[in-house]
């Protein structure tokens, strides 16, 4: 069978469940948007610190030191979301990844001053990457055969 047409059973668990199993190719999209957005944020705010100074009504320093805290938090718990992969599964965590990182992505884009965007975006979001970014890179490891499949799915992500 051509990579684009196999299908994930560890994903969808077609066999015993009865539900229909995801295209590989599907899955793999996910993955790469959700990294893309682990990338870019950091890029992002970089750019933006001028204007979300004026909008919080805070200092340049503060919010550097925000970023600072998002890339702390993030490197700092990439290891325990490494293995909490291994202990509660790829899938759970890299859901509740996602879902944490967008929780403080809602908490960040209505905070109304700098503790709040702190909260939302250097510990939530951070956890929520250091959460996702493993189990992204463990499920294309699980899920493409080895070989060039695998290889091209790790240089996609």
């Amino acid at each position: 069978m051509s990579s684009s047409v196999e299908t994930v059973r560890a994903v969808g668990e077609a066999s015993s469940t009865g539900a229909r199993a995801l295209p590989l190719k599907l899955i793999l999209v996910a993955l790469c948007m959700a990294q893309f957005i682990n990338a870019y944020d950091t890029t992002a705010m970089n750019v933006a610190v001028t204007s979300v100074v004026k909008s919080l009504g805070t200092t340049v320093s503060g919010v550097q030191s925000a970023l600072v805290r998002y890339s702390l938090v993030m490197a700092s718990f990439m290891l325990i979301g490494g293995k909490l992969g291994d202990v509660w599964g790829r899938r759970t965590t890299f859901t509740l990844g996602i879902s944490m990182y967008g929780v403080g992505a809602l908490i960040t884009a209505f905070s109304q001053g700098l503790p709040m965007m702190v909260f939302g975006w250097s510990l939530l979001e951070g956890l929520g990457s250091a959460l996702m970014i493993p189990a992204i890179f463990a499920i294309v490891g699980t899920i493409y055969p080895a070989g060039k499949p695998r290889v091209s799915a790790l240089a996609a992500v």
